[in-house]
């Protein structure tokens, strides 16, 4: 059995950071239909920098966000008849799961008639060391990219060989 010096300790320590740093968020995405840009979408989540971050956007994407006042209705049905009421096309939803130091964004955009039309997942493949409103501002972004398929920074659950470390955390 090799034993290590202490003085190599640091090395592989910092290697490790450095593997986990450079990965970028995991992401996976699909969609059947998309909104086009004279659309009007609610957007409801359950954490302010998620969905603050998910209404700019989709304002980035062309689409008028609308306000609704009051919590997210608990059935699909009732975010399907409010869109009808507030006269939206779409709504998302956004999704915050896991600890703080792991985070998961999960998104999802329903038309009318309650039936989802994308969906995309984002999350580090290690704890993230920084704070939790930050990371979900960056996940939002990347859930909603691969959902959309605009890009995939990260690398797909389903293909872990596409991790791509040469682009920035904020590239598009």
């Amino acid at each position: 059995m090799s034993r290590r010096s202490p003085a190599s300790m640091p090395m592989t320590v910092a290697t490790f950071l450095l593997a986990g740093a450079c990965g970028g968020p995991v992401t996976d995405g699909v969609r059947t239909e998309l909104p086009s840009r004279a659309d009007r979408i609610i957007v409801w989540g359950d954490h302010p920098a998620a969905v603050a971050t998910a209404r700019i956007w989709f304002q980035r994407q062309g689409l008028t966000v609308l306000e609704i006042p009051g919590p997210m209705p608990a059935s699909v049905t009732g975010l399907a008849q409010t869109a009808v009421d507030a006269g939206a096309s779409h709504v998302a939803v956004i999704r915050h799961v896991g600890d703080l130091r792991a985070p998961m964004v999960s998104v999802s955009g329903l038309d009318t008639a309650g039936v989802t039309r994308w969906t995309g997942t984002a999350r580090y493949p290690a704890y993230a060391p920084r704070p939790l409103s930050d990371s979900l501002v960056r996940l939002t972004c990347r859930a909603l990219e691969a959902a959309w398929g605009i890009t995939h920074a990260g690398r797909s659950w389903f293909n872990s060989g596409t991790e791509n470390c040469g682009a920035p955390e904020g590239s598009r």
